[in-house]
């Protein structure tokens, strides 16, 4: 996870005090608080907050979620908003660079309560509408434009034609990357222009038992100044181990050419050959120009 702005999907919403019991009576407490959120320090830089759980600490988990994470030095995306637009970008400003990010969910797990502040929540065909003037918005004023989708069919073996459409337009309209999340397994990469696609990662830390759901990975993309293609897009392969921790771990052999074999067949379909370097799948093939300087 060693980079200058780790990013990952924050499937739990958080409080400052968890309830003893789920408010929404799912079975599972989704929820946690400040001091367990602690753990994301030093691990994660950004926080995407923007999912179908975000609605199972009801109100107070939609409002304290994005308090609790700026309180800890983390930078939440996709936060619900009481005014406005609820598509916002946010700027991380990183040694010298600006990243723009956007996010926003397909579904959540129940409507909101009156009066609650606004989710970003569209359906997949909805979503280039919705998030492109954001993103055209943002493009002159940023070095980078990341765009992380709550999106998909979960334990599918990809995206559906939706999907790659939504996500194409995107690239299309000044998104460099876009990070999906929601299947809980893991999907292809696919390159589009000069952009990356990745629909979906899988789970990284979640007790699941299904054993598809163990096979994750890290996706590492790096970047030159002026340059709005990677120089490098890797992705690393994570075994979730044994009950109950299902801890993330860097693959052991047989399970990484496991995660290698799925990964290079799904790609393959998108048109997206990977090759193998040491532990690492890599996407090749970008031939990159200098990018207009940010105004």
């Amino acid at each position: 996870l060693k980079a200058d702005a780790a990013i990952a999907n924050l499937e739990t919403p958080l409080m400052h005090t968890r309830p003893a019991q789920s408010p929404i009576y799912i079975g599972s407490r989704f929820g946690a608080d400040k001091q367990a959120a602690r753990a994301l320090i030093g691990a994660f830089k950004v926080l995407g907050v923007a999912n179908n759980h975000a609605h199972d600490l009801l109100t107070a988990g939609l409002q304290q979620t994005p308090e609790v994470l700026r309180e800890l030095g983390l930078v939440p995306v996709g936060a619900a908003q009481a005014t406005g637009d609820p598509v916002q970008v946010v700027t991380l400003e990183q040694d010298g660079w600006r990243v723009a990010l956007v996010a926003a969910t397909t579904w959540t797990n129940r409507p909101p309560e009156p009066g609650d502040p606004a989710l970003p929540v569209f359906r997949t065909s909805q979503l280039p509408r919705r998030l492109l003037p954001a993103i055209a918005a943002a493009r002159p004023e940023h070095d980078l434009v990341l765009v992380l989708l709550h999106w998909g069919q979960e334990y599918t073996d990809g995206p559906d034609h939706q999907q790659r459409a939504a996500a194409r337009r995107l690239i299309d309209g000044g998104a460099d990357l876009v990070i999906g999340h929601h299947p809980h397994v893991l999907h292809g990469l696919e390159r589009h222009g000069d952009g990356l696609i990745a629909y979906s990662l899988g789970n990284f830390l979640f007790a699941n038992t299904d054993e598809r759901s163990r096979h994750s990975g890290v996706l590492r993309v790096r970047y030159r100044p002026g340059q709005r293609c990677p120089e490098r897009a890797s992705f690393h392969p994570v075994w979730l181990g044994e009950a109950p921790k299902y801890a993330p771990t860097p693959a052991p052999a047989p399970r990484a050419a496991e995660i290698h074999k799925r990964m290079k067949l799904l790609a393959k379909r998108l048109r997206t050959p990977l090759i193998i370097d040491g532990e690492a799948l890599v996407v090749q093939g970008w031939p990159c120009s200098p990018a207009t300087p940010p105004e």
